[in-house]
């Protein structure tokens, strides 16, 4: 994630998709790798290749709540609101809620999506409705 940091998101992603052709036979390493790939492709804006990674990374781990999180925002991002509504829904209805990290990012991903349906949409009852 250097690369990252220095905004050379061009560089990282070419360096995350050869981790991911060597980590075909380890699941744990191409979820994190796909995430990475997400967020780089959402630093760059392109939501739509964030939500293809996101859902590339969610048919490794179909109750991952960091994944559900991710896919929720960046459909928030992309003003997808009645699709982001599902997978903030999807992400209560993964395993028993734990106070691990996976679970923290999920319930800061869903906050932070509240807030913001609060703060820049001027109070719009069907995307209030959409964050809850």
């Amino acid at each position: 994630m250097v690369y990252c940091r220095v905004y050379e998101l061009e560089k990282a992603s070419s360096n995350f998709q050869k981790a991911l052709l060597y980590s075909t036979n380890q699941k744990d390493k191409s979820l994190e790798i796909l995430i990475k790939l997400g967020l780089i492709e959402e630093e760059k804006g392109d939501f739509s290749k964030a939500m293809a990674k996101y859902e590339s990374a969610l048919q490794l781990s179909y109750n991952n709540r960091k994944v559900y999180a991710h896919l929720a925002w960046v459909l928030f991002k992309a003003k997808n609101y009645n699709e982001c509504k599902n997978y903030t829904d999807a992400i209560d209805e993964q395993a028993d809620f734990d106070l691990d990290i996976e679970s923290s990012i999920s319930v800061y991903i869903k906050a932070r999506i509240k807030s913001e349906s609060f703060d820049r949409i001027n109070y719009n009852p069907m995307l209030i409705n959409a964050s809850n």
